[in-house]
């Protein structure tokens, strides 16, 4: 029963890894007025992109532990 998890989870981090390649290639191609009109230098590219990607990531982990922490507490509550 662990494997499907597991080979779930390395599809979730191979399609993150993907999108973040993409947004450092398409940031790539804009030119440097473009760039720092969305407040963003050339040489930050990379880290940007791995912060909002790693934001992006803790926000659905946090999502999801707040759905279980819910769900938890609901299952502790008695029925009338």
């Amino acid at each position: 029963m662990q494997l499907p998890i597991f080979i779930r989870h390395q599809i979730r981090k191979l399609r993150d890894w993907q999108a973040e390649r993409e947004a450092v290639r398409h940031l790539r191609e804009m030119n440097d007025h473009i760039l720092r009109d969305i407040g963003i230098e050339r040489h930050d590219i990379e880290t940007v992109v791995h912060g909002l990607m790693t934001e992006r990531t803790d926000e659905k982990s946090h999502r999801r532990w707040l759905a279980q922490n819910a769900e938890n507490r609901l299952r502790m509550v008695p029925a009338e």
